[in-house]
């Protein structure tokens, strides 16, 4: 029997969502956002990031991606985001294909791949007009593509920087709930009130089917995004089930406990790690990622056994765990490296 380490998307949907799922099939709802459920996710949004804002779903995390830049960076544009980051390897050029044309420019910290504002203040300098791309927005993924979270004051310097030479802030929040369960914060703490303009945000990872919104804390980047929200085939007809989805992760903070499961399974995989001598986790385990430097024959001794992961650049490895990780998932993990 494999046990997967690859991607918290590996994981299935909760029992919860499901439940909540078929408890709707029988009423029927207006279309294309006009139903109760799609109204009562506005306002828990709302609520749960205590302001007001305007939401948009999308069927993708991708989507929501490149369609938030899309509002902050014309065809001419620049935006500043991580190595490494979803957007710029990950997404197909779909960031580029939605504003038309625009730069994607990594100025990462080497060790922590998280965004360096100094890089940043330094390529402002070297700005030629009209000879380079205009720098309109930062781009920042919380937690980043290794699990490490930004903390408050991070996020403020960034803002900052931002305010410094008029950039828009958007954050990747695909892995939103493990960052705030980790750092026990508002979730108005780390978006808008750390300067964020419009986030990506998902619930799919944390145990959701389809369940991915842009978040707009900046209400003024939303006149006429409805038609390219609608040109981009995002606009699902019958969005009551991907409201009802919403809905079901914060019945009872399921997406909480969730991301709690999944980072506390997480630290557990990790001590694993630090027990064998022959691994070096690489960077800090914040959620629910792990990056761990092996020998490629341990890797290899761990596939044969059903174990699977993702290779992350020469020599490491990512392992992710989820809301449905076991205990007994690391145990055996645990004894074939023992096996080798």
């Amino acid at each position: 029997m494999e046990i997967d380490f690859r991607s918290d998307n590996t994981a299935g949907a909760h029992p919860n969502v499901i439940d909540k799922l078929q408890g709707i099939y029988k009423y029927k709802n207006a279309p294309y956002g006009h139903d109760p459920f799609s109204q009562k996710l506005h306002k828990k949004l709302c609520d749960f990031f205590e302001c007001d804002l305007d939401f948009f779903l999308t069927l993708t995390g991708t989507a929501a991606n490149a369609l938030a830049l899309s509002t902050i960076c014309p065809s001419y544009g620049l935006v500043y985001c991580q190595n490494k980051a979803h957007i710029d390897v990950d997404e197909c050029g779909s960031p580029e294909f939605f504003t038309h044309g625009a730069k994607l420019l990594p100025v990462s910290q080497e060790k922590s791949e998280k965004i360096d504002i100094q890089r940043i203040a330094e390529h402002q300098q070297r700005h030629l007009q009209p000879h380079n791309c205009l720098p309109t927005a930062i781009s920042l993924t919380q937690p980043t593509e290794k699990g490490v979270i930004y903390s408050i004051e991070e996020l403020h310097a960034i803002k900052k920087t931002a305010a410094e030479f008029n950039l828009y802030i958007h954050m990747d929040g695909a892995r939103l709930s493990n960052a705030l369960v980790h750092l026990d914060c508002t979730p108005a703490d780390i978006t808008w009130k750390s300067g964020v303009d419009v986030m990506s945000m998902g619930m799919t990872k944390n145990g959701a089917i389809c369940a991915e919104a842009i978040i707009f804390f900046n209400k003024k980047l939303t006149k006429n995004f409805d038609y390219i929200h609608k040109k981009a085939g995002q606009l699902p007809s019958k969005m009551s089930y991907f409201s009802a989805q919403w809905l079901a992760m914060f019945e009872n903070n399921l997406w909480h406990n969730n991301a709690i499961h999944a980072n506390k399974t997480a630290a557990q995989l990790a001590e694993t790690f630090v027990n064998n001598s022959l691994c070096h986790i690489v960077s800090p385990v914040n959620t629910n990622c792990i990056i761990v430097n092996m020998p490629p024959k341990l890797a290899a001794h761990l596939t044969q056994h059903s174990i699977l992961f993702y290779p992350w650049g020469k020599d490491n490895y990512r392992f992710m765990t989820s809301w449905q990780t076991k205990k007994s998932d690391i145990d055996t993990l645990s004894k074939v490296i023992q096996l080798y």
